[in-house]
């Protein structure tokens, strides 16, 4: 923190102390052998999350994971409400606990949440009514019509 101690007042005095959120810088690279595609590097802000980037390796080699120990060679995680959506490591949470889904929901979902504020057709995310129902129960939301569509700012399943 700042701290001040003011000395000597002859007048009144008002101070607001102002501040300004913390950035981070995402940098990704590649080792020999391969690239990464996508944007790099990524400055966000504290708390946010970062654009998707991949591992691509080139002919004649296999990815086995990223330096800080990640081993997917996608990054994503997205947030909506209270939810949290790793989609590297296959896992939901809400306000930081674990929600289980089977593998086909959690696909779809994820489907969802990479396309936001578009409507998802059936052909690209192949969901089946359990799914859909599945997601729906699970996360604890009623859809208004049979079309799910994940808002822009990733606040609502409509």
């Amino acid at each position: 923190g700042a701290s001040r101690t003011d000395a000597n007042i002859v007048a009144a005095l008002s101070a607001r102390a102002v501040f300004a959120p913390n950035d981070c810088t995402l940098t990704y690279t590649a080792g020999i052998g391969g690239a990464v595609v996508g944007a790099s590097p990524q400055t966000v802000a504290f708390g946010a999350d970062g654009t998707e980037v991949n591992a691509v390796a080139g002919p004649g080699y296999h990815f086995t994971g990223w330096s800080d120990a990640v081993t997917t060679a996608s990054s994503a995680v997205l947030h909506f409400g209270a939810y949290r959506l790793d989609i590297a490591e296959s896992r939901l949470t809400r306000d930081g606990l674990p929600v289980a889904l089977r593998p086909k929901a959690f696909d779809l979902l994820a489907a969802l949440a990479r396309r936001p504020n578009e409507l998802v057709t059936k052909p690209s995310a192949k969901p089946s009514s359990a799914a859909v129902s599945s997601i729906v129960s699970r996360i604890g939301l009623a859809p208004r019509s049979s079309k799910c569509q994940l808002g822009s700012n990733g606040s609502s399943l409509a």
